[in-house]
């Protein structure tokens, strides 16, 4: 099973129209110094999952899967995703989505893979992501959202750490940013076709990362995205900045397009081991 049976048909009501994305260009420096007007606040307090409610989608599993209960668990201050899955099993994937909403913010986390790979995706370069701005339907399994990719490829591979997915109808085209590697310089293209992926479904885009941040397998990935409203969201891979998106809007029930401004957290389960923690955000 592709992408395309995972991240398109789910989506009905609330879709996301995306005015602007910016590829990452050069930088090495940390996150920038950002004005905070809170301490950080812990999303995950490592013991449970209090203030997060977990979905499980529909497809991809048998009698040998876990239940939801099962897909996210809690090991050494860890979200421990597919714990106890035996390795290959059919599982389904899902999502853990936090209770509240969020705006304006500095969001921080750890991952790192496990060993373990599941059905369908057994043998697929390992998959997650995180997402926020959820919005709609939360159950759904992808809910309409930003999704900042975790993937375990190099750029080129399907999945790669820092890519930039938009889960969700796209309901125009968009202006976005390239990189020009023999003038060392990005460039704008205006009133660009949407940005897309695999068979170029319209509800998925896409913005591929050039920059292989991930580090080895079993070791800790440190996460920065800084979001601000609608107005833009950075992301950050162990320091180094690798995406960018601006102006974001969705539509509504009434076909308006509005300014998407918030929305829920959430992490991705995606036939993949993985481990979160150090979950943390502080308001901008």
């Amino acid at each position: 099973m592709n992408r395309r049976n995972t991240k398109r048909s789910f989506l009905t009501v609330t879709n996301i129209l995306l005015v602007s994305v910016l590829t990452s260009c050069v930088s090495t420096a940390p996150p920038p110094a950002i004005e905070h007007k809170a301490e950080w606040e812990y999303l995950f307090n490592g013991k449970d999952l209090s203030g997060w409610s977990m979905y499980r989608g529909e497809k991809g599993g048998d009698n040998q899967s876990l239940p939801i209960e099962e897909i996210f668990t809690v090991t050494d201050n860890s979200i421990h995703v597919y714990a106890s899955a035996t390795e290959g099993s059919p599982q389904y994937h899902a999502t853990i989505v936090s209770d509240k909403k969020y705006e304006n913010y500095h969001l921080q986390l750890e991952y790192k893979w496990g060993e373990k790979r599941f059905a369908p995706r057994a043998e697929a370069v390992r998959d997650a992501g995180v997402l926020f701005h959820c919005h709609s339907d939360l159950s759904v399994v992808w809910p309409a959202s930003v999704e900042m990719q975790i993937g375990a490829g190099v750029p080129g591979d399907p999945y790669v750490s820092g890519d930039l997915w938009v889960l969700g109808k796209t309901l125009a085209k968009a202006s976005s940013m390239g990189y020009d590697p023999k003038q060392k310089r990005a460039y704008w293209k205006r009133d660009a076709e949407p940005i897309v992926f695999g068979d170029g479904s319209p509800n998925r885009r896409s913005n591929r990362t050039t920059e292989a941040m991930e580090r080895e397998r079993g070791e800790w990935n440190y996460i920065d995205i800084v979001v601000r409203k609608n107005k833009s969201a950075l992301f950050y891979l162990n320091g180094k900045l690798v995406n960018q998106i601006y102006d974001m809007a969705y539509k509504n029930q009434a076909d308006q397009i509005l300014p998407l401004a918030e929305g829920n957290i959430a992490l991705q389960a995606e036939w993949a081991e993985i481990y979160y923690r150090n979950i943390k955000i502080k308001q901008l």
